[in-house]
């Protein structure tokens, strides 16, 4: 019958005001609690093998319509047509209308990092108000910092590229004006602190550093024209470069940290299973009926060193040669299990962490809300396949995930948590759409990072 309308039970204090208040948002919530549920449909996934893991759970679009859809989307009209003309603070529930918002600190403001070092954002999403879906931006975004002023220039050019895409640039002066802010800022705390970055990387990686954040500051000063232009492509192109070559300077830094690649300890209890200590580069050549496809990815070892450190020594040991694509679905294509290796955990990094966690999820561990360093969040990320029910069962199957936005929430979904995400693919992602069932891995090789990996502790 649905939640019962609170107007019928009206508080002494109750204006006639707030009773239609009560009531359109009762209409609001079943409106579109139905017209989720016409949407979306039933949870459970279709049918599948027993014996292989379901790495999709949870997330189906319904086969056919749901008989609630219409009457949900009557009761979402309604509530719309009834919809007072003002609400305000005191016409809410007493309990939030007494909440105290503190407007954020100028530090705040400015604050473009979690407490794990990675840039973060609000949502945990992106960066300030934007949900970033590139993998190469996001691995660029979770480099561990070592530097806040390195952090700011990172920053800030990334938001360059955001707000043209998510916000638009045809037409809208104001969001070039803004991007113009975050070039000339990020500018100048590179003109300030270039040396000191330098400083931070090793002795024998420092010439390079000082080429690198050379052609930041060049692209900088190229974006600073493109914008005044209004040239997308060209504002595109430079600012692609700046942020590769920014986010390069960042990882030498964070290799060269007082400890190393890694600024915690891996358990004990893992010390025979190979690890990554920082990131690696992998090109697989698959054959398909069409042809061959050539696809990069990126492991990061930063925020998954088991995870990333098994799939890498699978690469090495050729463990995927010749492996066959086992399903290619909406939402994932799965490849069959390579050679029998050592099980691997769970591992998560949460935002906000400062080490990974091992083996429960975010609702065994009560941490339903909260946020993954590495999220599935772009077309091509990468995650480690693992046993329904057995958290720690994983061992030689990994998928890639073909993120679609109108499908899977950005931030928290139900991948996020459930299984690893440990990297990005950063090339060529596009043609994991044209895989299918069959297609076969005809060579997997680390083409840089190998001596990241360690064969164990």
């Amino acid at each position: 019958r649905g939640p019962p309308c609170h107007c019928r039970r009206p508080r002494a204090d109750s204006s006639s005001h707030a009773m239609k208040l009560a009531c359109w948002k009762s209409l609001l919530l079943l409106g579109a609690a139905g017209t989720a549920d016409g949407l979306v449909g039933p949870t459970s996934m279709r049918s599948m093998p027993r014996s292989r893991p379901r790495v999709v759970r949870g997330l189906q679009m319904a086969s056919g319509p749901s008989p609630w859809r219409p009457i949900a989307a009557v009761t979402l009209a309604a509530a719309i047509m009834v919809a007072p003309s003002e609400i305000s603070i005191d016409m809410l529930h007493p309990s939030v209308a007494s909440v105290h918002i503190t407007p954020p600190s100028a530090e705040a403001k400015t604050a473009l990092r979690g407490k794990n070092g990675a840039l973060s954002s609000p949502s945990d999403s992106g960066l300030g108000l934007f949900v970033d879906q590139d993998g190469v931006s996001l691995l660029r975004l979770a480099v561990p910092d070592t530097d806040s002023n390195a952090r700011e220039v990172q920053g800030r050019t990334e938001l360059v590229l955001l707000r043209l895409q998510q916000v638009g640039f045809s037409g809208k002066p104001q969001i070039w004006k803004a991007c113009e802010k975050d070039v000339e800022q990020a500018a100048a705390v590179l003109t300030a602190h270039s040396d000191e970055f330098v400083g931070k990387v090793a002795p024998k990686d420092q010439a390079e550093a000082k080429i690198a954040l050379a052609s930041v500051s060049k692209n900088l000063e190229g974006l600073k024209q493109t914008i005044k232009d209004q040239n997308y492509e060209a504002t595109k192109e430079s600012q692609t470069a700046a942020a590769n070559d920014m986010a390069k300077v960042r990882e030498m830094m964070a290799y060269n940290a007082p400890g190393g690649a890694l600024t915690y300890t891996i358990p004990d209890e893992y010390d025979s299973l190979p690890r990554l200590l920082g990131r690696a580069t992998v090109e697989m050549v698959i054959k398909t009926k069409a042809g061959k496809e050539k696809v990069t990815m990126v492991l990061d070892g930063f925020h998954a060193p088991l995870i990333a450190g098994n799939m890498a020594n699978l690469v090495k040991t050729g463990a995927f040669d010749g492996v066959a694509v086992e399903y290619a679905e909406e939402l994932i294509v799965q490849v069959s299990k390579g050679k029998a290796t050592p099980n691997v955990p769970l591992e998560l990094f949460y935002r906000g962490d400062t080490e990974p966690t091992y083996s429960y999820t975010p609702d065994e561990d009560g941490r339903g809300s909260d946020t993954q360093i590495l999220p599935f969040q772009s077309y091509g990320a990468l995650g480690f396949s693992h046993p329904t029910g057995d958290n720690d069962g994983g061992s030689n199957q990994f998928f890639w995930f073909k993120y679609d936005q109108g499908l899977v929430a950005p931030g928290r979904n139900t991948f996020d948590g459930s299984y690893t995400c440990f990297g990005y693919t950063t090339e060529n992602a596009a043609a994991i759409q044209r895989f299918k069932a069959g297609d076969v891995i005809e060579k997997a090789t680390i083409v840089s990072g190998a001596g990241n990996l360690k064969p164990k502790a």
